[in-house]
């Protein structure tokens, strides 16, 4: 049987770091938000007597396609914790930008995990597809869930924000690379290893929950990740292009390098996406959406 599904990018509207835990990974309190930004998944599976999972990749060189890729990881996960031997092949046409802080490793995997229990018939519930999601990574419990949610510990602790209102985006990044265990380690080192942790910037939290529910546009949004940009960083850039073609607000997603820019209406969007390409920027409109 072959599936077809839609791998969903997300976007930070907030993002705190308040903890470094034993575990070494960090506490976070984080608004996430899916958005119409995709990867194209392909997913074949017919049981066999020998587990192969085979994965061809379209729209972008040099990603792993073997174990080291999360959408091999994660059909492996699932046939194993479902007790199935199959033979599965995935194609993916890859539209998310790699490295960039809108989770589309995770986005890809999460699509996996669904197109497979789609194809099984719905073999794993809801609460085992959500462990085998977290045993792949903080982000993809959220990728598996989507739509406006307030993430916290490592990002498993997931509870929905309620949104009534759309939002009109443009993504865009840079050439820069982020490698987010580097970020990690910048802010360990600016708030100590986080002892006593970081302000939380509560008040700003609460002004975007509002604000997504018909309030007020909140004055600025949060992202910890900021405070590691050198001044000259292509992220400050991207912000000033999109403040200049009317975005009401403007942050970096993730530990970055990725930026998005929030705008009144869709037909503010165009000319900051042409400005952003006509500087060799990747930029994207998108929308905030719910799967």
């Amino acid at each position: 049987m072959t599936v077809k599904e839609k791998a969903y990018a997300k976007i930070n509207l907030h993002l705190d770091v308040v903890g470094r835990r034993e575990d070494g990974f960090h506490n976070i309190r984080s608004v996430m938000q899916t958005v119409s930004l995709f990867d194209n998944l392909t997913v074949e599976a017919v049981e066999s007597d020998k587990t192969e999972v085979t994965l061809s990749i379209g729209g972008v060189s040099g990603l792993p396609v073997g174990e080291d890729n999360l959408i091999v990881r994660a059909a492996l996960a699932y046939l194993s914790c479902a007790e199935i031997t199959a033979r599965v092949s995935v194609l993916l046409e890859k539209r998310i930008p790699v490295s960039a802080g809108l989770a589309g490793g995770s986005a890809d995997a999460a699509a996996t995990l669904r197109a497979l229990n789609r194809i099984f018939d719905n073999r794993l519930s809801t609460s085992k597809l959500y462990s085998l999601a977290l045993a792949l990574g903080s982000d993809v419990p959220f990728c598996l869930y989507g739509g406006t949610v307030l993430c916290e510990g490592r990002g498993e602790l997931i509870a929905p924000v309620p949104s009534l209102r759309t939002l009109y985006l443009v993504i865009a990044k840079g050439e820069e690379l982020v490698s987010t265990p580097r970020a990690y380690g910048a802010l360990d080192r600016i708030y100590d290893g986080f002892a006593d942790g970081t302000p939380h910037a509560e008040k700003l939290l609460g002004a975007l929950e509002r604000y997504l529910n018909g309030d007020e546009m909140p004055t600025e949004l949060y992202n910890i990740f900021e405070q590691t940009l050198s001044g000259s960083s292509e992220v400050n850039r991207i912000k000033a292009l999109l403040s200049e073609h009317g975005a009401k607000l403007t942050l970096m997603s993730g530990s970055g390098p990725s930026v998005f820019g929030i705008f009144d209406s869709n037909s503010d969007r165009s000319s900051a996406v042409e400005a952003l390409r006509a500087c060799g920027y990747f930029a994207a409109e998108a929308e905030s959406i719910r799967i």
